[in-house]
C-alpha cells in the first residue's frame, strides 16, 4: 500500500513533537519549587604563628595588711583618723584615757629618784666603811654589810629605773599609732569603748596598696607546660603578656 506524501510527514514529525511535549512537562512547576544553589565559600589555608591567650579569675591583695590592736587597756577616749583615708606610719590613729598612765609614771619617777638616793648614801658610807677597816675602827663584818648595802642599793636603782622605763612605755602606749602606711579601713570601736592589751578583736586594718599581689587560679597541667615552655622554647616562648582587667 502507497501513503501519500502529507501522511508520512505527519508521521516523521509526530516523534518529535512528543519529545517537545516531554520537555514542555518538564519545566512544569515542579521544577519551580526546587531551592536555588547554596553560595560556597572557598577558604585558603597556610602555615602561621597563632597567639594562645588564657583568661583566669584573680584575686588582688595588700602587699602589707597591718591589724591595729591596743597593748595596753583604757577607754577610747579620741579617734583621730578619717574612716577609709590613708594614713602614715607613726600617725596617732587612737587615744587612750591616760590619766592612769601618767600618775603611774610619776609614782615610778619617784621611786626611782628615793632609790637614787638611797644608792648614794650606800655609797658614801660603803667608802667610809673602806677606810675604816683598813685603820681597824669597824670589824671586818660591818665592812662587809656596808660593801652589800651599796650594792643592793644599785641593784634597787636599776629596779626603779626599769619600773619607770615601764610606766614611760605605757603612757605612749595610750596613744596607738599606725604601724604602717596604706589606707585605712573602718573603726571597729567608737569613744568611748573599753579595750584591752592585746585583744583579739582588732581596732582596724590598714593595707599597702602601692604595690599588691595578683593571685591566680591555674590547673597544675597548664602550669607545668608553661614552665617547659618557658624552660625550653626560643625567644617566641621567653616573653609572655599579661594584663589585668578589672
Amino acid at each position: 500500500m502507497r501513503l501519500s506524501p502529507n501522511y508520512a510527514f505527519l508521521t516523521a514529525i509526530l516523534p518529535v513533537v512528543a519529545s517537545l511535549g516531554l520537555v514542555a512537562c518538564s519545566g512544569g512547576p515542579s521544577d519551580q519549587n526546587q531551592m536555588p544553589p547554596q553560595t560556597v565559600t572557598v577558604v585558603t589555608l597556610k602555615t602561621g604563628s597563632v597567639d594562645l591567650q588564657r583568661e583566669l579569675p584573680g584575686l588582688v591583695s595588700a602587699r602589707m595588711v597591718a591589724e591595729v590592736r591596743p597593748q595596753v587597756g583604757g577607754i577610747i577616749k579620741r579617734i583621730l583618723f578619717t574612716e577609709g583615708g590613708k594614713v602614715a606610719a607613726g600617725q596617732q590613729l587612737y587615744e587612750l584615757d591616760d590619766a592612769l598612765f601618767r600618775a603611774g609614771l610619776r609614782s615610778a619617777e619617784a621611786a626611782r629618784m628615793r632609790a637614787q638616793a638611797g644608792l648614794e648614801s650606800a655609797r658614801s658610807s660603803a667608802e667610809r666603811g673602806a677606810e675604816l677597816v683598813k685603820a681597824h675602827m669597824i670589824s671586818v663584818q660591818d665592812n662587809d654589810n656596808l660593801q652589800a648595802s651599796f650594792h643592793q642599793a644599785q641593784a634597787d636603782l636599776a629596779s626603779a629605773e626599769a619600773a619607770a622605763d615601764t610606766a614611760r612605755i605605757n603612757l605612749e602606749y595610750a596613744h596607738i599609732p599606725a604601724p604602717i602606711t596604706g589606707r585605712i579601713g573602718k573603726s571597729a570601736v567608737t569613744p568611748g569603748a573599753l579595750v584591752v592589751a592585746n585583744q583579739p578583736e582588732a581596732l582596724a586594718t590598714i593595707q599597702h596598696l602601692d604595690t599588691v599581689y595578683v593571685d591566680v587560679t591555674q590547673s597544675s597541667g597548664e602550669w607545668l607546660q608553661l614552665q617547659q615552655e618557658l624552660a625550653t622554647g626560643g625567644e617566641g616562648n621567653s616573653k609572655r603578656d599579661v594584663r589585668i582587667v578589672l
